[in-house]
């Protein structure tokens, strides 16, 4: 297997940052849960890709890797008696590998720059997070058991990227 192909990259003239932008480009659009209909397929080419970084990106397997190419990879560390010892092997571990390249393991996630969860409910010790809106409808039980719309205006301060602060 050609990493340098699977990635899309020049083997001659490929940086470390090149790797990890073709990584992250090329993994979103292989991710099996992304593209369910070709489980199968999908799986097999996200691998190659997960495969193709993990060794790309580490420096010392890069350096056996354009040295020797994939067999000497495969072979580090071989004794006189045939038996390998020390030898690449791919783990298989490729979700692992995209979380900790992303920070995430969603591959739905379309801002990986921000990887930090915001939580959704306010937190009741922090004196400067925000109150929650409370609205109250008046309705009567047929509204209720039935349904019914209703219209309402509220007004609201707008918050900063930050969460916190008001604008």
């Amino acid at each position: 297997m050609d990493y340098y192909k699977t990635l899309d990259l020049n083997a001659a003239t490929a940086t470390h940052e090149q790797v990890a932008a073709s990584f992250r480009k090329l993994s979103i659009l292989a991710h099996p849960l992304r593209q369910s209909d070709n489980f199968a397929s999908n799986t097999h080419t996200f691998n190659q890709l997960c495969e193709a970084y993990q060794v790309l990106s580490d420096p010392k397997l890069k350096q056996i890797y354009d040295k020797s190419g994939h067999p000497g990879l495969k072979n580090i560390g071989t004794k006189k008696d045939g038996r390998t010892q020390g030898a690449y092997v791919y783990n298989g571990k490729s979700f692992e590998i995209f979380s900790a390249f992303f920070g995430n393991s969603s591959p739905f996630t379309d801002n990986f720059d921000q990887q930090k969860v915001l939580s959704t409910s306010n937190d009741p010790a922090d004196p400067n997070a925000p109150k929650d809106i409370v609205v109250k409808l008046d309705c009567t039980v047929n509204e209720f058991y039935n349904g019914s719309l209703k219209t309402f205006k509220f007004f609201r301060q707008k918050l900063m990227a930050d969460g916190r602060s008001i604008q």
